[in-house]
C-alpha cells in the first residue's frame, strides 16, 4: 500500500527534487526488504528444521502402552475369527 501511493506520487510529477529523491530512496528499500523476506521464506521451505526422532526413551510408558493397545486392537480386529 505505501509502495503503491510512493509510486503514485513519482508519477505525479509534482514532486521537488528532494521529494523525489527521498521516494525513490524509500521504494528501493521497501523492494530490498520484500526481495531479502522472500529468499528467507525460500530458503526455510528449501531447508526445514530437521527435528530430532522419538526414541522410546523419550515417549512416555503411558503413551507407549496407549499405541501399543491400538496397534493389538486393529490386529485383533483384522484376524479373520473361523
Amino acid at each position: 500500500m505505501v509502495l503503491e501511493l510512493l509510486q503514485d506520487m513519482l508519477l505525479n510529477g509534482h514532486l521537488i527534487a528532494a521529494e523525489h529523491k527521498a521516494a525513490v530512496a524509500i521504494i528501493k528499500q521497501l523492494e530490498i526488504n520484500e526481495v531479502e523476506e522472500n529468499n528467507e521464506q525460500l530458503r526455510l521451505l528449501l531447508n526445514p528444521t530437521q527435528v530430532p526422532n522419538a526414541t522410546f526413551e523419550q515417549i512416555a510408558v503411558s503413551d507407549l502402552a496407549e499405541q501399543m493397545t491400538l496397534i493389538d486392537h486393529k490386529l485383533f480386529c483384522a484376524l479373520d475369527s473361523e
